[in-house]
């Protein structure tokens, strides 16, 4: 049954005939096996529809999961004819590494500001990012090509997901920084998956 946007007449094999309007959706959804916890939405027509297409989102479902859903759609008369499939969550994974969009050069001397976007997450809302840097020597000849580390690692921890720029200070002038940022989501391991990626500054 599909929508339209108001109640008119239309021919079937030369008869004319009434056309409802869908007024909504009801929607039914459970975990395979535990239908006794049978959830039961009801959607209105406008906000599901997003141009030819009708979509809802489902949230807070359970990771690794086997769902049955079901939609009706509701007009003035009643509901029509059931559509239903089974789908599977999938289970939550580590984030993805941030992809840094600042350049590789710093404007001042003893500060670098740090630009990233934000990652998939995993299927889990990201907590936070960790960053570490470094101070290193390029080998001669190969500007890409760290030869050693010669300072310290720092390593900051942002606890705010929602941000996506930190400044990086105390840097020394002149000299070139290997930076790492990960991404944290909360999962089902012990600790959360971290994974990196490198950029060089040059000071």
């Amino acid at each position: 049954m599909e929508g339209v946007a108001n109640d008119h007449l239309v021919t079937d094999n030369g008869k004319w005939v009434w056309w409802a309007a869908i007024e909504a959706y009801k929607i039914v959804f459970y975990a395979e096996g535990d239908d006794q916890n049978k959830v039961s939405q009801l959607v209105p027509v406008n906000s599901t529809s997003k141009g030819m297409q009708t979509q809802f989102v489902i949230n807070n479902l359970a990771p690794r999961r086997r769902y049955v859903i079901s939609v009706e759609a509701r007009n003035n008369v009643g509901y029509g004819a059931k559509a239903a499939i089974a789908a599977m969550t999938l289970a939550i994974r580590e984030p993805n590494p941030p992809t840094v969009t600042s350049p590789r050069f710093s404007d001042y001397p003893n500060s670098y500001k740090l630009v990233w976007e934000k990652p998939g997450t995993g299927g889990m809302p990201l907590t936070r990012y960790m960053v570490r840097y470094y101070q290193v020597e390029l080998s001669e000849g190969q500007p890409e090509k760290v030869k050693a580390a010669v300072g310290d690692m720092k390593t900051l921890l942002i606890d705010q997901s929602n941000v996506t720029e930190i400044t990086l200070t105390e840097l020394m002038p002149n000299c070139t920084y290997e930076l790492q940022i990960s991404a944290m989501n909360l999962s089902e391991c012990p600790r959360p998956h971290i994974k990196y990626s490198p950029h060089h500054l040059g000071m």
